[in-house]
């Protein structure tokens, strides 16, 4: 009983993370294209001051517009996105009691391809100063499906290995 209880825990507790997620990431889309330029200057600056720090001064300029591409792509698309696909995994894997378990990474999947979608081509391309873009859809399923892949695996590797013992 107590166990049935922590998971339900669990299962609230990821469906809150995903939910507060995805509208985070809202607005962020919704953002216009000045504060979401100064934004991106501000983690870019945060960025290069860490590596300089570690590589040595000078190393990055964080001014520099490629480096400030790089930011925006990596952390603004690739990373929220790795956060948000394995969140979604986790919370799909969780509901495996009543569905098949390909039916469910199907719809995670399904759901983290569609939100990169809306989020270029509804949020971000009807907001002042921004525009939507396939190759920015495609960064930010990437980042989804990188995590999301490999907690598939170990899902899937311990599974295989409780039935391995519990054949035995």
């Amino acid at each position: 009983m107590e166990r049935d209880r922590l998971y339900k825990i669990h299962q609230i507790t990821l469906a809150i993370i995903y939910i507060a997620l995805m509208v985070f990431f809202v607005c962020k889309c919704l953002e216009n294209g000045a504060d979401s330029t100064e934004s991106s200057q501000r983690v870019a600056d945060a960025t290069a001051k860490v590596i300089n720090g570690v590589a040595g001064s000078g190393t990055v300029d964080s001014q520099s517009e490629s480096f400030r591409s790089w930011v925006r792509k990596f952390i603004g698309h690739y990373s929220y996105f790795v956060l948000l696909g394995s969140i979604s995994t986790l919370f799909y894997l969780s509901l495996r009691k009543k569905v098949k378990d390909y039916l469910l990474l199907t719809i995670s999947f399904s759901v983290g391809f569609i939100f990169a979608v809306i989020s270029e081509f509804m949020l971000e391309a009807k907001t002042l100063g921004r525009n939507g873009s396939w190759s920015d859809v495609g960064i930010d399923y990437l980042g989804f499906i990188t995590l999301s892949i490999v907690i598939v695996f170990i899902y899937y590797l311990i599974k295989f290995k409780k039935s391995r013992k519990n054949s035995l």
